[in-house]
Formats: C-alpha cells, sequence, structure tokens
C-alpha cells in the first residue's frame, strides 16, 4: 500500500502569507497541516509515501529532510515522539503545471507502480482513533474495491462539493455517482466526498487513457475516473463523524479549525478554553 498526498496548489485563497510559506506548512497549534496527514499513514501502516509538490515548494522538502543536530536533542530529552519512523520513506514529485488532481496522480503513477495507494488532500484533516486511513485499508481488505469518505452535510449548502449518489448497505456504501459542484436542489443526497481516498491501479489506467484524449485546457480531474469505477460496481464509500474532520481549505475554515484543534486535541486546552471564557466574558 503507498500513500499519495497531493501538495501542488498555489494556495491563492491565503495569499499573501502563501506566496512563499506553502499551505500544507501552516499549522493547527504547533503541528503544520502536512503532518496530519504522514502520521495517519504511518497509522495505517504505509511505509512508502510520496508527495506531489511544485517548483514553488521546497519547503516541503526541507520539512521532512534529516536533521542530525535536532533529532539528537529530541531524543537526549525525551522527545522521540517528534521523530518520523526511519523506514518511512517520504519522496517528492513535481506537478509541472497545476492541472487538477487527475493529472497530479499521473505525475506519481511511476511510484504507486501496480499498487494499491491512499490518496490523501492535507486540506482535509481527521483526528480518529484508529486513523481514517487505517479504516480504509480495512474496507479495501474486505471489499477488494475502491474506497471513497463520504460526510454527511444534512441541511447545509453543497455547491462547492463533490456530492455522491450512494445506497447504504449496513455501515458502509455502495457508491452510484459522484456529482461535482451540483446546482442547488440537484443535489444527488447530503453525503459529500473529502480527500481521502483508496484506490487500485484501475483508475491510473482510465486517467492514462482519458489523457491521450485530454486537449490541455483547464485541470485534468479524477472524477469522471471514479464514476466509470461506479458504472462498474467497483466504488464503495465509507462515512467520517463530523466531530472527527478539521477544514483548513478556506481562511475562515482554518480559522475555526484551529481554534477547534486548541479547544478539544491539544496539549493546552484547558488553558486555552478558560482564556477563551474569560476573552469572550470581557469583551461582552
Amino acid at each position: 500500500m503507498k500513500g499519495v498526498i497531493i501538495a501542488a496548489g498555489y494556495g491563492s485563497r491565503f495569499f499573501p502569507v502563501t506566496k512563499t510559506v506553502p499551505k500544507e506548512l501552516l499549522p493547527l497549534y504547533n503541528i503544520p497541516s502536512i503532518q496530519f496527514s504522514i502520521v495517519e499513514l504511518i497509522e495505517a501502516g504505509v511505509r512508502d509515501i510520496i508527495v506531489v509538490t511544485s517548483r514553488r515548494k521546497k519547503s516541503l522538502d526541507d520539512y521532512f529532510d534529516v536533521e542530525f543536530e535536532l533529532e539528537t536533542f529530541f531524543k537526549n530529552t525525551g522527545k522521540e515522539n517528534l521523530i518520523l519512523p526511519p523506514e518511512v520513506n517520504i519522496c517528492f514529485v513535481r506537478q509541472k503545471r497545476m492541472m487538477g488532481v487527475g493529472n497530479a496522480i499521473l505525475e506519481a503513477s511511476s511510484f504507486i507502480g501496480n499498487d494499491p495507494f491512499i490518496l490523501l488532500y492535507p486540506d482535509d484533516i481527521v483526528i480518529s482513533k484508529p486513523s481514517l486511513s487505517k479504516k480504509l485499508v480495512e474496507l479495501f481488505n474486505t471489499s477488494k474495491k475502491n474506497v471513497v469518505t463520504l460526510l454527511d452535510k444534512t441541511g447545509e449548502e453543497l455547491q462547492r462539493f463533490g456530492v455522491a449518489r450512494v445506497k447504504k448497505i449496513g455501515n458502509t456504501f455502495e457508491v452510484k455517482e459522484i456529482v461535482e459542484k451540483p446546482k442547488k436542489g440537484e443535489e444527488p443526497s447530503s453525503y459529500i466526498t473529502i480527500g481521502r481516498y483508496l484506490f487500485t491501479n484501475e483508475i491510473i489506467e482510465i486517467l492514462k487513457e482519458e489523457w491521450i484524449r485530454f486537449e490541455g485546457k483547464g485541470e485534468f480531474y479524477h472524477i469522471n475516473a471514479i464514476n466509470k469505477l461506479c458504472k462498474e460496481n467497483r466504488v464503495v464509500g465509507i462515512e467520517l463523524r463530523k466531530e472527527e474532520f478539521l477544514d483548513t481549505g478556506t481562511p475562515i475554515e482554518y480559522s475555526k479549525s484551529f481554534v477547534r484543534y486548541l479547544l478539544e486535541f491539544s496539549e493546552v486546552k484547558e488553558e486555552f478554553r478558560d482564556w477563551l471564557k474569560e476573552y469572550i466574558r470581557e469583551s461582552q
């Protein structure tokens, strides 16, 4: 099982900070968002990870490089948990032009080979035990099908998401179709897809065929390839609980998730909660 992290985008919604700092290094408290994806994959038993970046993001390579002085310091001060396991192999490939997720997958295809792979968007942070990627692997092992992650957004606006047409079977779903950014009133369900997928090599073969016919204008998406697999009954879904999901895709959602992380998951949550209560009381 391989891991593929998509991190090549401009991060334009976060300008000006992302002019020099990759969005994937913006932290929740003191942890860069991309590290949540790495840890999630490690907890799922994945040891070969490729990060699809761009020429503007050399600092991502630096972040995951070996730092002998820092690692020695961490070991001597009992903070080994801050060091990535040495058996984890993190590689980088550059997406030469920003042409969508489908193109990014093809850029990583030589690394993936014929193996199944988990595709992650570091914008979507999931904090769960066991890790979401581990749950994807478990469902794949029993179903032998491609797996997408679904989030119930009942009562919310769905126009900026991919929305799945599904049939629920027990604790999982048969995924019939994904409709990208449906018009209001035309949503096939209340379930959106988030940036956690587990694909077999089937999707790469479909993308290669579609790339030949692609005219090179706009972005090359992977949704059409997923829908072809849906028509062949090759896609299942797993539901994510809302309380496990932190969205950092836009500045306002990032800000909300930053505060949520501090309040719910950080080592300073009690201190921060007390300060926030006092701040709100004084500001009213």
